[in-house]
């Protein structure tokens, strides 16, 4: 085991890590990092699949579980076209490019 004075860099945890499914992996992330980067949880397609849904509960057990483990906890790519609902691309009349566009602003300014 490395002691948490000689620790480096993160680790990007799967959701089966952080979220208590895989013991073997968080045993390792424990051990061996000091910080924790969430690859796709806190991306658009995660955060808010549709217009009118948002679903923080993924990227709330990784923060929880960073913060458990006295973990700096990194941010990532919040837009990444691969990650990205169809909804915003290809709005509906239900779903105009400008509530698109609020929806961004509401979602990139809760904390």
């Amino acid at each position: 085991m490395i002691p948490n004075s000689e620790k480096k860099g993160g680790a990007r945890p799967p959701r089966v890590q952080f979220a208590g499914q895989d013991a073997r992996g968080e045993a390792i992330i424990k051990s061996q990092f000091n910080c924790i980067s969430p690859e796709n949880v806190l991306k658009w397609e995660s955060v808010h699949p549709e217009p009118d849904k948002n679903n923080f509960e993924p990227a709330d057990r990784y923060v929880e579980f960073g913060e458990k483990h006295g973990m700096t906890i990194i941010g990532h790519c919040l837009v990444w076209h691969n990650q990205t609902p169809a909804w915003v691309f290809n709005p509906t009349p239900t779903v105009s490019v400008s509530s698109v566009s609020s929806c961004t602003i509401q979602l990139l300014l809760l904390d």
